[in-house]
């Protein structure tokens, strides 16, 4: 039986928090940080969850002081 892989920490060292829990449910991933620069509606990322790559694009950003919260949707998976 092969160890687990350690589990990824919170924020990267570039200091964003990629918070999947919706990803399976809802096909929709929230990236935060404090870090400019503030992602805008239709911005497209694209991340690694499961072994697959997810492009994203951005649905809503809410802001509260100098930190954000940017609401994804998955539009491909590859």
């Amino acid at each position: 039986m092969s160890a687990s892989p350690a589990p990824a920490p919170v924020f990267s060292s570039v200091g964003y928090e990629i918070c999947d829990e919706r990803l399976a449910a809802l096909r929709e991933i929230t990236i935060r940080s404090s870090n400019d620069p503030v992602p805008r509606l239709g911005d497209l990322f694209t991340i690694v969850r499961a072994a697959m790559l997810h492009d994203l694009v951005v649905l809503d950003v809410l802001k509260c002081g100098a930190d954000w919260a940017a609401r994804c949707r998955v539009i491909g998976v590859g």
